[in-house]
């Protein structure tokens, strides 16, 4: 902040080490080289748009970081990556297909096909992508009487700041339980609460469980990369009561997938009946 600082004029780095661009607002320390783009740390903003911006679609392609520069970094400006600096990553084609990197794998390309169909589960799944610790996908085809999907968190102590941080997770999602799921739509058997009654409807629109396994994932991906949900989660178990509501913020994620797949498949089937009668109708990618 202008009159607000204290730094030797002699002195050409600032922010995360990077070399201070003056010349830019004049003001010293107002503007820093990250290399592929110039950052103003007055507003915690890019002067400039991500070109990595199409990867992160429901993010502004200004903002540092994700906007959260304590978990997440961006050591250029020009991607954002995890702090082991390997990721997976994916493009689409024109036709909207998903094209995953070498080292994804059958598991994470099911479950992250399932996700980026919808608004929801890209921001999830990006937010996974982007955690400052490894996050495995693991697709497990027994039943689990207790759980659709678990997520296990290993953590390291941090003598700096005297607590425990996410080391690493893992979010196993069993297959077994989408496949008794889709037994019981099948026979009409109907799923109690709200989200079974939009379980039933996913299944029965699209004729599979993938969705629904992409609900599970949109769910614990929330457990899994959220530094806040796996602190209170922590917090919880060394408690005798129950301090915090863990589960709130991820079944809202998992609800509002469910609803966005949906609608998808609606205004997909539409333009597809569209198509069926008038041939030469193009049909547009649905955003």
């Amino acid at each position: 902040m202008d009159g607000r600082k204290y730094s030797p004029t002699n002195y050409r780095y600032g922010f995360n080490g990077k070399e201070k661009d003056d010349e830019v607002k004049v003001h010293d320390g107002t503007s820093y080289d990250f290399g592929a783009r110039i950052y103003d740390p007055r507003i915690g903003r890019w002067l400039s748009v991500d070109k990595a911006a199409t990867h992160y679609a429901p993010i502004s392609p200004y903002i540092l970081s994700l906007n959260n520069p304590i978990i997440f970094r961006d050591r250029d400006g020009n991607i954002v990556i995890g702090a082991d600096g390997k990721a997976v990553t994916y493009t689409r084609d024109a036709n909207n297909n998903i094209k995953w990197s070498a080292n994804a794998t059958q598991d994470v390309q099911r479950i992250g096909n399932a996700m980026l169909k919808t608004r929801t589960g890209t921001q999830v799944f990006t937010q996974m992508q982007n955690a400052a610790h490894p996050i495995k996908i693991v697709i497990d085809p027994s039943y689990n009487p207790k759980e659709q999907g678990l997520t296990e968190v290993e953590r390291t102590w941090n003598s700096t700041t005297n607590e425990w941080d996410p080391k690493s997770a893992t979010i196993t999602i069993y297959e077994g339980n989408f496949k008794r799921m889709k037994q019981a739509t099948d026979a009409g058997i109907s799923h109690q609460g709200i989200q079974g009654k939009l379980y039933d409807e996913v299944i029965k629109q699209y004729g599979n469980y993938e969705a629904a396994m992409g609900a599970t994932g949109a769910h614990e991906g929330i457990h899994g990369s959220s530094k806040t949900n796996i602190k209170q989660t922590l917090l919880n178990k060394f408690s005798s009561t129950r301090l915090y509501d863990t589960e709130a913020k991820p079944e809202g994620y998992e609800t509002e997938f469910l609803k966005e797949s949906l609608i998808i498949n609606m205004e997909t089937k539409v333009v597809t009946e569209i198509k069926s009668i008038q041939p030469e109708y193009k049909m547009e990618k649905i955003k």
